[in-house]
Protein backbone atom coordinates (compact mmCIF):
# COMPACT_ATOMS: atom_id res chain seq x y z
CA UNK A 1 0.00 0.00 0.00
CA UNK A 2 1.35 3.44 -0.99
CA UNK A 3 0.75 6.40 1.26
CA UNK A 4 0.66 10.04 0.28
CA UNK A 5 3.37 10.91 2.85
CA UNK A 6 5.94 8.73 1.07
CA UNK A 7 5.17 10.27 -2.31
CA UNK A 8 5.25 13.80 -0.90
CA UNK A 9 8.69 13.23 0.66
CA UNK A 10 10.03 12.04 -2.67
CA UNK A 11 8.68 15.12 -4.43
CA UNK A 12 10.15 17.43 -1.78
CA UNK A 13 13.55 15.71 -2.10
CA UNK A 14 13.43 16.03 -5.89
CA UNK A 15 12.56 19.73 -5.59
CA UNK A 16 15.48 20.30 -3.20
CA UNK A 17 17.81 18.45 -5.55
CA UNK A 18 16.56 20.50 -8.49
CA UNK A 19 17.14 23.77 -6.62
CA UNK A 20 20.67 22.66 -5.67
CA UNK A 21 21.42 21.74 -9.29
CA UNK A 22 20.09 25.07 -10.55
CA UNK A 23 22.26 26.93 -8.05
CA UNK A 24 25.30 24.92 -9.14
CA UNK A 25 24.50 25.57 -12.82
CA UNK A 26 24.17 29.32 -12.14
CA UNK A 27 27.63 29.36 -10.49
CA UNK A 28 29.20 27.39 -13.35
CA UNK A 29 27.61 29.67 -15.95
CA UNK A 30 28.92 32.76 -14.14
CA UNK A 31 32.42 31.28 -14.03
CA UNK A 32 32.23 30.33 -17.70
CA UNK A 33 31.17 33.85 -18.68
CA UNK A 34 34.14 35.28 -16.78
CA UNK A 35 36.58 32.85 -18.37
CA UNK A 36 35.25 33.55 -21.86
CA UNK A 37 35.52 37.32 -21.32
CA UNK A 38 39.04 36.97 -20.01
CA UNK A 39 39.88 34.79 -23.00
CA UNK A 40 38.48 37.37 -25.44
CA UNK A 41 40.13 40.34 -23.72
CA UNK A 42 43.50 38.63 -23.76
CA UNK A 43 43.35 38.47 -27.55
CA UNK A 44 44.39 34.83 -27.45
CA UNK A 45 43.75 32.83 -30.58
CA UNK A 46 44.81 29.38 -31.69
CA UNK A 47 44.91 30.73 -35.24
CA UNK A 48 48.41 32.16 -34.84
CA UNK A 49 49.70 29.69 -32.27
CA UNK A 50 51.67 26.61 -33.27
CA UNK A 51 51.08 23.53 -31.18
CA UNK A 52 53.92 21.22 -32.23
CA UNK A 53 53.38 18.63 -29.50
CA UNK A 54 51.23 15.69 -30.61
CA UNK A 55 50.06 14.94 -27.06
CA UNK A 56 48.73 18.49 -26.63
CA UNK A 57 46.89 18.40 -29.95
CA UNK A 58 45.34 15.05 -29.08
CA UNK A 59 44.28 16.39 -25.69
CA UNK A 60 42.63 19.38 -27.34
CA UNK A 61 40.92 17.18 -29.94
CA UNK A 62 39.58 14.88 -27.21
CA UNK A 63 38.25 17.87 -25.25
CA UNK A 64 36.53 19.15 -28.40
CA UNK A 65 35.01 15.71 -29.01
CA UNK A 66 33.71 15.51 -25.42
CA UNK A 67 32.18 18.98 -25.62
CA UNK A 68 30.36 18.10 -28.85
CA UNK A 69 27.92 15.98 -26.86
CA UNK A 70 26.37 19.22 -25.54
CA UNK A 71 27.55 21.91 -27.99
CA UNK A 72 27.68 22.18 -31.76
CA UNK A 73 31.17 22.00 -33.27
CA UNK A 74 30.83 25.51 -34.65
CA UNK A 75 30.30 26.92 -31.14
CA UNK A 76 33.19 24.94 -29.67
CA UNK A 77 35.59 26.14 -32.36
CA UNK A 78 34.38 29.73 -31.97
CA UNK A 79 35.04 29.66 -28.21
CA UNK A 80 38.51 28.20 -28.79
CA UNK A 81 39.14 30.55 -31.71
CA UNK A 82 40.27 27.59 -33.75
CA UNK A 83 39.53 27.65 -37.46
CA UNK A 84 37.44 24.86 -38.97
CA UNK A 85 40.12 24.16 -41.55
CA UNK A 86 42.82 23.75 -38.92
CA UNK A 87 40.59 21.54 -36.78
CA UNK A 88 39.75 19.30 -39.73
CA UNK A 89 43.40 19.15 -40.80
CA UNK A 90 44.32 18.00 -37.27
CA UNK A 91 41.53 15.42 -37.33
CA UNK A 92 42.78 14.13 -40.68
CA UNK A 93 46.40 14.06 -39.46
CA UNK A 94 45.37 12.35 -36.22
CA UNK A 95 45.72 8.96 -37.89
CA UNK A 96 49.23 9.71 -39.18
CA UNK A 97 50.54 11.52 -36.12
CA UNK A 98 50.23 15.15 -35.16
CA UNK A 99 53.80 16.09 -34.33
CA UNK A 100 54.89 19.10 -36.33
CA UNK A 101 58.14 18.72 -38.14
CA UNK A 102 60.55 21.58 -37.63
CA UNK A 103 60.43 24.06 -40.49
CA UNK A 104 62.77 23.23 -43.31
CA UNK A 105 64.82 26.16 -44.54
CA UNK A 106 65.82 26.15 -48.10
CA UNK A 107 69.39 27.18 -48.70
CA UNK A 108 70.72 28.45 -51.96
CA UNK A 109 73.78 26.82 -53.35
CA UNK A 110 76.32 29.14 -54.74
CA UNK A 111 77.54 28.12 -58.15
Amino acid sequence: MVTVDGVDRDIVKLQKDLLALRKRLDRLMALLRLVILLWKFSGFSLTNLRIPDQAKKLRLLRAIDRSRSVLPLRSVLRVLRLSRSRYHAWKQDEECGLDDAPPVRETRRSS
